[in-house]
């Protein structure tokens, strides 16, 4: 993202210095300053809605971390052919999370994870009763995961703002500014700053932001760790 700004800038500077021009007065830069207005008010919240989502969903995936590493805390007590296999479980699940990011994803093998505690709960008691209390606990922690993986912004929602958007940067365009180049470099700065705008909200609302990428850090360090560190 960080060289989108400068390419952007020069496209349309390019643009807006090759585009004939049209003088506008009373009611068109009344509609541009309320179409401005708009997409302020639109946008402003849509973006910080999709940046707590990602931190919304970095303290639950470490919530869900926590709770696996207490699972492994408490399988020691396991035969070592239990823990061995209970652990194979976990590392299955947690991949399954970690490299798809999407809310079903891992659902089945949660439940195998399940299942296999109450398979073996019988022979290992109270020892195998903390496990499942655990991962029945954890359950909060996964409808929230899944809740916040679909949290995306509505088909509706884009069209708005697309429109908005458009009609904003055409007026920015076609405004002329009597010859000055400093104005024309300010407009090509807004419509640059606008675009970036829009394409960081797309990353956000698609979990490949920089910022999204790191919210899978705790699983991704408990795989690395031998189920052994979340940080």
């Amino acid at each position: 993202m960080t060289y989108y700004y400068p390419v952007l800038f020069v496209l349309f500077l390019a643009v807006i210095l090759n585009t004939n021009k049209i003088t506008m007065s009373g009611g068109p830069l009344t509609l541009f300053s309320v179409n401005s207005f708009l997409l302020a008010f639109y946008l402003g919240p849509i973006l910080s809605g999709q940046k707590q989502r990602i931190d919304d969903l970095a303290r639950t995936v470490r919530a869900e971390a926590i709770a696996v590493l207490t699972v492994t805390i408490h399988d020691r007590e396991f035969t070592p052919s239990h823990r061995a296999e209970l652990r194979k479980l976990i590392r299955q699940y947690l991949a399954a999370c970690a490299h798809a990011h999407k809310p079903d994803e891992g659902e089945r093998e949660y439940e195998r994870l399940i299942n296999y505690c109450l398979e073996i709960e019988g022979r290992d008691g109270e020892k195998v009763q903390k496990v499942i209390d655990t991962l029945i606990a954890n359950q909060q922690n996964r409808g929230q995961l899944a809740t916040l993986l679909r949290a995306g912004v509505y088909s509706h929602e884009w069209i708005v703002l697309l429109v908005l958007f458009s009609i904003t940067i055409s007026y920015v365009v076609l405004i002329d500014y009597g010859g000055s180049l400093l104005l024309n470099i300010v407009a090509a700065l807004l419509c640059a700053g606008l675009t970036l705008l829009l394409l960081i909200l797309q990353k956000l609302n698609s979990l490949t932001h920089k910022r999204a990428k790191d919210v899978w850090g705790p699983f991704d360090k408990l795989l690395s760790s031998n189920l052994a560190q979340i940080d």
